[in-house]
Order: C-alpha cells, then structure tokens, then sequence
C-alpha cells in the first residue's frame, strides 16, 4: 500500500444529522441537479441528465431516503430558502463539505446556458453559509475523485 491507496472507503458523516436536516441535504442536491439538463430533441424540452439521475439515486441510499418518500416530500421542500434555513442549522462541518462537493459534481454536470446560472446559485449558497470562494475551491479539489455522495 502506498500513500495514495483508493481501497480506503470513507463514509460521509450524514448519519449524525437529524431526518429533516438528511433531507434538507437531499433536496439540496435536487436543486443543483435541475442545472444538469439536456434538450434531447432539439425542441425546447429539457431532461435530466442520466448521470444526474444516477447521483440522485444514490443520494437516497447514503441519506436513508426511499424514492417514494422523495416523492411525498418534494412539495415540501421546495425553495432554496427553506433549504437553507434548514442547512444553516448543521454543525457538523464535514457533513457540510462532502455536501459542497457532491453539489459541485452536479453543477459540473451542467452545460450551456444551464452553466452559469448554476455556478452562481452554487458560490452564492455557500458563500451564505459562511465558506469562502478559496474554502469551497480547497474542498472540491479535496474530494475531486470520490464518487460517493
């Protein structure tokens, strides 16, 4: 084994979250994940990215959400700013930075004119939370490879 062994499996720290604040961080990543769209015929009508959906998915498996509660929550939690009065609430720092990461990896994801409006909701819900731009370049370069949520 070397320094840069991969075979170690970090588990994120969500588990020590209360429910409301594990879903709060889901739809979080929800948000993020309406950025990655493509329009798949041509005509206007957008649809999102596999790989979003794949990220989404197992969002629910690490934040111990069934896909039919997301459904029967998601008129619940709309609203970035009822999502952020919920994540402001979190002091577990390092639940916080793997969340800036996984909403990084979505707002990669997105394209065209879908970029830049997702790149400023990102730096400008962070930088509300009280991380700065080189805090948040610092942990996305941090956790660049990790493809767990």
């Amino acid at each position: 084994m070397g320094w840069f062994s991969r075979k170690i499996k970090v588990q994120p720290p969500y588990d020590t979250l209360s429910v409301e604040q594990q879903r709060a961080l889901y739809f979080l990543l929800e948000y993020f994940g309406q950025f990655a769209t493509v329009d798949l015929w041509g005509v206007g009508i957008n649809s999102i990215k596999s790989d979003a959906i794949n990220y989404l998915k197992k969002a629910t498996w690490y934040l111990g959400l069934a896909e039919k509660d997301v459904e029967l929550l998601r008129p619940y939690h709309q609203g970035i700013e009822n999502l952020y009065n919920t994540i402001k609430g979190i002091k577990n720092k390092s639940a916080l930075d793997f969340m800036v990461n996984n909403c990084y990896n979505l707002v990669i994801l997105s394209e065209g004119n879908n970029h830049k409006p997702a790149h400023d909701a990102f730096y400008n819900f962070w930088n509300s939370l009280g991380y700065s731009n080189d805090e948040i370049f610092t942990i996305t370069r941090k956790y660049m490879y990790r493809t767990d949520i």
